[in-house]
């Protein structure tokens, strides 16, 4: 039976379609939540993070200082009495834990973070700071490749042109270094999460309370 190639399209959309999975769209929502090293190189400089750091000098000092002082104070004026609480508000205490988790997470960064990383946003970087091969092998070694195993993988030729050959050498390692370590790397994200978790909660919390004043 022969179809007309209308119906031959027809028929063959009504065909049943292999089941496609976006991969990269899956891993890309994956990388948002559980960040790279190379998304968390920017954190301990935001202005936000360092900002909250006072607050972990601040709350230990005010609450030795308040420990100094019967809680709560009261002042009587012939019939009245007025009494002042000097606790800390629970606010405080949420600043403090918000900036010490900032601090664990800024010092998993420092010590975990792969030196390729650290040192260099991209290939352009790594020239202009005058680096050379051997460096390329350190970064490798450090995230335990085998710099010459991968140098014959690569088909490094020495002899071809040095900047092109460096350059190739250098994304492998780099795009390695970005997701390598992922225990210690959760780590280090989850501890910048909570510290944005108590930070939010302060805001978050000050927002209802302002609400709940400007319609009582």
């Amino acid at each position: 039976m022969e179809y007309s190639p209308n119906q031959a399209l027809a028929a063959d959309r009504k065909k049943p379609r292999p089941l496609k999975i976006n991969v990269m769209k899956k891993e890309q929502n994956t990388t948002m939540i559980f960040l790279n090293w190379n998304q968390l190189k920017f954190l301990p400089n935001n202005r936000l993070i360092k900002s909250m750091g006072y607050w972990l000098f601040i709350v230990p000092i005010a609450v030795k200082l308040l420990s100094l002082i019967e809680n709560p104070v009261l002042i009587k004026f012939d019939d009245y009495l007025l009494k002042l609480d000097f606790s800390l508000p629970f606010s405080w205490y949420a600043f403090f834990f918000s900036a010490l988790f900032f601090s664990v997470g800024n010092v998993f960064y420092m010590f975990w973070c792969p030196s390729v990383v650290k040192d260099h946003l991209a290939f352009a970087g790594f020239l202009n700071d005058g680096k050379t091969i051997d460096h390329l092998e350190f970064y490798s070694e450090e995230i335990l490749i085998d710099f010459e195993n991968l140098k014959q993988e690569l088909k490094y030729d020495s002899t071809a042109s040095p900047t092109l050959e460096l350059k190739k050498l250098f994304w492998y390692i780099f795009k390695k270094s970005k997701t390598c370590r992922p225990v210690r790397r959760l780590l280090c994200v989850g501890s910048y999460y909570i510290g944005f978790g108590f930070a939010i909660y302060v805001v978050f919390s000050n927002v209802v309370w302002v609400i709940n004043e400007f319609y009582s």
